[in-house]
Parts: C-alpha cells; structure tokens; sequence
C-alpha cells in the first residue's frame, strides 16, 4: 500500500530539515532525518520501498531503519498529513 502527501500539505526546506504546513494543524518542524523520509513519500513507494531506500543511502540494515520509517509515517497520518492507497 503506498502513502501520498494530503492535498493542503505544504513543505518548506530549512537548515535543520524543513517546516510543514496544512490548513489543518499548526506548523510543524522536521529534523533532517524526518524529512529524509518525507523526500521519499511519492504516492507510488510503500513504507517496504521507503525503508530500503534509506537503509542502503545510509548504509543501514532495513532492520534498523524499518521501525523509525513506519513510526514516522504513522505519526503522519494521524496529523493527517498522508493518505494510504
């Protein structure tokens, strides 16, 4: 099942990861390793796909990586900033 952005969320890069809007929640701030796994959100990735693709950027096991991408994205899509599909 892939994940998409909402429509409404808004993204701007900063130094330190990037801050998040919506119409929705009040701003939010990413650190860099957030928003290394928001960059992989493209509506056709599964957390499966996102997790290997950061596991071999970083060379990381997907073992390691897996559980912080899938809390990540829960914490995601309670602030309903992505949709599964």
């Amino acid at each position: 099942m892939s994940l998409k952005v909402k429509q409404g969320v808004k993204v701007r890069p900063e130094r330190f990861g990037a801050l998040v809007f919506t119409n929705r929640t009040p701003i939010l701030a990413f650190n860099h390793d957030a928003y290394e796994i928001w960059k992989q959100i493209d509506g056709r990735r599964d957390l499966e796909e996102i997790a290997d693709n950061l596991a071999c950027r970083f060379g990381l096991t997907k073992e390691e990586v897996y559980p912080k991408v899938k809390e990540f994205m829960d914490a995601c899509i309670n602030l309903d900033l992505l949709a599964r599909e």
